[in-house]
């Protein structure tokens, strides 16, 4: 979907929330003073069972760094200022202007890996010992972020007859016919069979 789309959907479902809340706000005032609560329009918010208006079927941008590119798409399309598309969807000002200051993590990252292709078997708890060892001095939490982002996750158990299971390593891309091959035990043992009990 074009980014056009995108924003036109996000507009929609802040506006659909944006007078839920209205309407929350005036029934609640309503009940407050003795009033009766007004009736409740039929298909006029998100219910169950109920259908989504048109083009409203993506998932809500919720992250920080979605709503900014959010504010940025809103004021290239529409022409608003920073302030009128914050409001809109729903984002401090201070938090569309905060630039980030974390530290530089690729000699950290290098050794990560480094470690993980030597050490096969070492998770992140040793390969954070072995870099204090190194004057890495980190904290745990930051090699355990880097070591799930490196995609350097062990299987928990091994079974026995996978060798391969053990190691990092993904298995070869292959691009063309007889490239790899590989062995069925089942197939080989019933090709046997049928070859000494059906000699042909």
């Amino acid at each position: 979907m074009s980014e056009d789309g995108d924003l036109r959907r996000h507009v929609l479902q802040l506006e659909e929330e944006v007078r839920w809340a209205w309407r929350q706000r005036v029934a609640s005032v309503e009940t407050t003073r003795g009033g009766e609560p007004a009736a409740k329009e039929t298909g006029s918010g998100s219910e169950s069972r109920q259908a989504d208006a048109p083009g409203c079927s993506g998932k809500k941008a919720l992250k920080p760094a979605q709503k900014k590119l959010l504010v940025d798409s809103l004021d290239l399309a529409y022409r608003v200022g920073k302030r009128r598309a914050c409001e809109v969807v729903g984002l401090w000002r201070t938090v569309y202007y905060y630039k980030s200051v974390k530290k530089d993590d690729r000699p950290l990252r290098q050794r990560i890996r480094e470690i993980a292709a030597v050490r096969v078997r070492y998770g992140y708890l040793r390969i954070h010992v072995l870099l204090r060892r190194e004057a890495w001095y980190v904290n745990h939490k930051r090699v355990h972020r880097i070591y799930c982002e490196e995609g350097l996750h062990l299987r928990y158990r091994r079974p026995r007859r996978r060798v391969a299971a053990a190691h990092r390593m993904e298995r070869p891309e292959v691009s063309r016919i007889n490239q790899c091959w590989s062995m069925d035990f089942v197939a080989d043992i019933l090709f046997f069979y049928l070859v000494s009990f059906f000699p042909g």
